[in-house]
């Protein structure tokens, strides 16, 4: 299943920088790779925003 992550605020970006943390420490799993994928992409779809 597709994981999808939105940041609507600074917090929730925030809390996406320690959830990123903390599965970089954890065992490689097909579930991780795809948690990451979402949580990096939300992260930089809310980069751009900021810079409009």
């Amino acid at each position: 299943m597709k994981r999808l992550v939105i940041i609507y605020s600074e917090e929730d970006y925030a809390c996406a920088c320690e959830r990123l943390e903390e599965l970089r420490t954890r065992p490689d799993c097909r579930a991780k790779e795809e948690e990451l994928d979402a949580i990096h992409d939300a992260m930089l779809a809310w980069e751009l925003k900021q810079d409009d």
